[in-house]
């Protein structure tokens, strides 16, 4: 069974995510306005819905919000987070960042303890509006439901034929870590068609595709110690690389996230990130005996030099 949203502020529902949710509704509350059309819809097909296409006044939303979020507080039920969702894709509206600022600002004033939450399907990462602001929000949820585009097109139905999964991506890395990747793995039957995104080949791809930069050619995973005066000259030489020659890097630390991220936070980026190696394994498992210590992996996830980091030059880098 699916439904519409009828109402510009919905809920609270309680999520096992987020906790309880307090929904806004961009789009029309009579008709269904998507740039997707998934198989798994809640609120089914776009062609089931038709109607006014209509977006939801800036006015009217700040005003509906700001009355609800005053009730909960008053009736000592304070929502834990404030989502858009609704009717389709938020992300379509053309005063989106807009009204993400009236919200925090309502927030802000009325219910600061509660986090803002955006669902979206990532199709309107193209725009420099809809990215200032998800960077905004405390939970910038994006969804991704295969690395593979014809998987894409049975299972999301995009509505603009130039959808390309590679393109999604490649603005996902835009966020810089700043972002939540949402899937709905399934499988089954549609229109008569096989549908199954939870085989290996799937989710081997989709891993694949979460990594930053995915399509580097050589990937350096840097074994660091904070203690070492001599890694944070191999970190700087491996900041250096990530410009100039292309390289990404995975900085591989057992310390504790609170001590050692001040110190490595100058240094992150789209191409330079941190891993924790909390039981040791990873060490353990490259026979790491010093520090700074890498391994260089190629395209096909070959190990092809490792080594003392400061050993490693241009010139080397050029060669694999």
């Amino acid at each position: 069974m699916t439904s519409l949203y009828h109402d510009i502020i919905f809920g609270p529902v309680h999520s096992r995510r987020l906790g309880l949710s307090l929904g806004v509704n961009l789009l029309p509350t009579s008709s269904k306005l998507c740039s997707f059309d998934c198989i798994y819809c809640e609120c089914g097909w776009n062609a089931e819905h038709t109607g006014g296409r209509r977006f939801n006044a800036r006015e009217d939303v700040r005003t509906h919000l700001a009355e609800t979020l005053r009730r909960m507080v008053a009736e000592g039920t304070p929502p834990d987070v404030i989502t858009f969702a609704g009717n389709g894709e938020p992300t379509l509206h053309p005063q989106f960042e807009e009204i993400i600022d009236d919200t925090i600002a309502l927030r802000n004033e009325i219910c600061p303890s509660a986090k803002v939450s955006v669902l979206s399907n990532a199709t309107q990462l193209h725009r420099d509006d809809v990215r200032r602001a998800l960077l905004k929000v405390d939970n910038n949820i994006l969804k991704l439901d295969s690395a593979f585009d014809e998987t894409v097109r049975l299972m999301n139905n995009p509505q603009s034929a130039t959808y390309s999964v590679r393109n999604v991506v490649d603005m996902m890395q835009l966020f810089e870590g700043q972002l939540t990747v949402q899937t709905m793995f399934l499988r089954g039957e549609c229109n008569g068609r096989q549908v199954d995104n939870t085989t290996e080949r799937e989710v081997s791809a989709w891993l694949d595709s979460q990594r930053p930069d995915s399509h580097a050619p050589l990937t350096y995973i840097e074994f660091f110690h904070s203690s070492n005066r001599v890694c944070f000259m191999a970190l700087h030489k491996l900041e250096e690389y990530t410009r100039s020659n292309g390289l990404q890097v995975i900085v591989v630390v057992r310390e504790e996230a609170a001590k050692i991220e001040p110190a490595l936070r100058p240094y992150l980026s789209a191409k330079l990130s941190v891993a924790f190696d909390d039981d040791n394994k990873t060490f353990t498992a490259f026979g790491v005996q010093y520090v700074p210590f890498g391994v260089l992996i190629d395209a096909k996830n070959r190990a092809v030099w490792m080594g003392n980091t400061l050993q490693l030059t241009p010139d080397l880098l050029k060669s694999f």
